[in-house]
């Protein structure tokens, strides 16, 4: 079955601001495997990237202010 991109777009996104830390524009508690996806299992970029920064967050590779 075939997805397009549109159907990625319907999905309710969170404006992330890249040079604002992460942690004082979503609670990383909320930030998993899930947040973000489409029910088609996409995610926006922007979304990937910040779970991959809260996970460098939670592993001290990155600041809490990053």
């Amino acid at each position: 079955m075939s997805y397009s991109i549109n159907h990625a777009k319907i999905a309710k996104q969170k404006k992330i601001k890249k040079f604002s830390p992460l942690a004082e524009q979503i609670n990383l508690d909320e930030i998993d495997n899930d947040f973000g996806s489409c029910k088609c299992g996409k995610r926006h970029l922007d979304i990937v990237m910040s779970h991959v920064l809260k996970i460098m967050i939670n592993e001290g590779i990155k600041d809490k202010k990053s």
